[in-house]
């Protein structure tokens, strides 16, 4: 049922940013890890309302809005209360490139994370709203730049809201298709 929910609001929200005068919207799949405890499965929506929103190191900046479900399942060893966790997830991010025109990209952002628990694995994160983190570089790549390949470090916590706050670092590789 959660997932049901989850993915209701994604495609509700696809066909509501649309409606809007964007630069372009990408559906994107993420694989992210966590040493041997963790596996990630983030599925996003990216919606591009402000390119070249401003300048910064002679380069530009976009702005971009991604909202996300994701599905994360603790592979370390041992008897655990919680073995997994679904979220959703709304990520503001800044894009920066050289030039407009520019493959490579680098990327930063951050935003609010509703999770289905407040323990995961052997860890106690205290509650189930936090924050995810990103930090990331990629290209993007094809004859119509429609594809982006991405490396992303990831940090999601309650961004010290809460007792305890031992948060979760992933590495993550991302591809997205740009409509």
């Amino acid at each position: 049922m959660r997932y049901r929910s989850a993915f209701t609001v994604l495609l509700l929200l696809m066909f509501t940013l649309r409606a809007h005068a964007v630069e372009g919207i990408q559906a994107a799949v993420e694989y992210g890890w966590h040493d041997t405890d963790a596996d990630s499965y983030h599925l996003a929506l990216v919606w591009k309302p402000y390119p070249s929103w401003f300048r910064l190191f002679g380069g530009h900046v976009d702005g971009m809005i991604e909202t996300g479900v994701n599905y994360t399942k603790y592979t370390g060893g041992g008897n655990v209360k919680v073995d997994s966790l679904t979220g959703v997830s709304l990520v503001g991010l800044l894009r920066w490139r050289a030039r407009q025109q520019d493959r490579f990209f680098l990327e930063l952002g951050s935003g609010p994370t509703k999770l289905s628990d407040s323990e995961f694995g052997n860890l106690n994160i205290s509650t189930s709203w936090h924050f995810r983190s990103v930090f990331g570089f990629g290209w993007t790549l094809g004859d119509k730049r429609q594809y982006d390949l991405g490396y992303r470090l990831i940090h999601i916590s309650n961004a010290g809201t809460n007792e305890p706050n031992p948060g979760l670092d992933l590495m993550a590789l991302q591809l997205g298709y740009n409509y």
